[in-house]
């Protein structure tokens, strides 16, 4: 507070600007322009040099809550707080247990389970602050599985057909459908969707071995044998040889899968 200052043969009380806040909300605290003393002061000098007065009447006490002071912290306030730091919290977990797992580990968003046992802010209802801090504390549990323990239990499941036995099976997509996790029993259901590519298993040197020295008026009975061959196609080099040598380092054998 500046003391007096002597203007032009008259002294001038010091004077700062200042905001005033109401003791509550209501439309009963807005005031009239008026004076304010200090009843300390009641009885002695400064009781009429230490005073404070308006300049107008106050306005904004409405007892509706969506009118507050400014810097005044709302319901309002604390909800979107709360909102988003358990938010934050919950997504900060997901990504350290993310970077715990290794090669083919996966999580699904079903299998992870959090909890939050404390929730809090350093702020309360009505006080008045530029900021505040909202403390969240929990916990997390997931559980992880092998995509490659997956995939095995796939292929295994389609051997059960004994066709499936002379063929050599391989996913090529899978995706995760619905998933039901017992966090008590630590197990977990999936529905798994796979795109699988079945290749037929042909025993080459056996062929190789019976086609040698034949003509080519001769593959085809000996080829017929073979359910997974569709089709052959031999080339002679030089090309005026019509049957296949005798000799097995001279022939070549190779199996191409058919696409569609």
């Amino acid at each position: 507070m500046p003391g007096y200052s002597n203007i032009g043969g008259q002294l001038k009380p010091g004077v700062i600007q200042a905001e005033i806040t109401a003791d509550n909300a209501g439309d009963e605290y807005n005031i009239d322009a008026t004076k304010f003393t200090i009843p300390g002061f009641a009885g002695g000098p400064k009781f009429e040099k230490f005073y404070a007065s308006s300049d107008s009447a106050t306005a904004g006490g409405s007892g509706d809550a969506q009118i507050v002071s400014p810097g005044t912290i709302t319901q309002q306030d604390l909800d979107g707080a709360k909102q988003k730091a358990e938010d934050a919290f919950k997504e900060k977990m997901k990504d350290v247990m993310k970077q715990q797992l290794v090669s083919d580990e996966m999580v699904l968003n079903q299998a992870e389970k959090i909890t939050i046992t404390k929730s809090s802010s350093s702020a309360k209802l009505g006080s008045r602050t530029d900021s505040f801090d909202w403390i969240v504390t929990g916990s997390i549990k997931t559980l992880v599985f092998s995509e490659n323990d997956v995939k095995n239990v796939v292929i295994d499941s389609l051997k059960i057909d004994s066709q499936l036995n002379s063929v050599k099976t391989e996913i090529s997509k899978i995706d995760y459908g619905s998933a039901e996790p017992n966090f008590e029993e630590t197990s977990l259901k999936l529905r798994v969707y796979t795109e699988v590519i079945s290749t037929p298993l042909i025993n080459l040197p056996q062929v190789k071995k019976e086609l040698l020295g034949k003509s080519d008026d001769q593959l085809a009975d000996i080829l017929r044998k073979y359910d997974s061959i569709k089709s052959a196609n031999v080339e002679f080099t030089p090309s005026f040889i019509t049957r296949i040598p005798q000799y097995s380092s001279r022939v070549s054998v190779e199996v191409q899968n058919e696409t569609n």
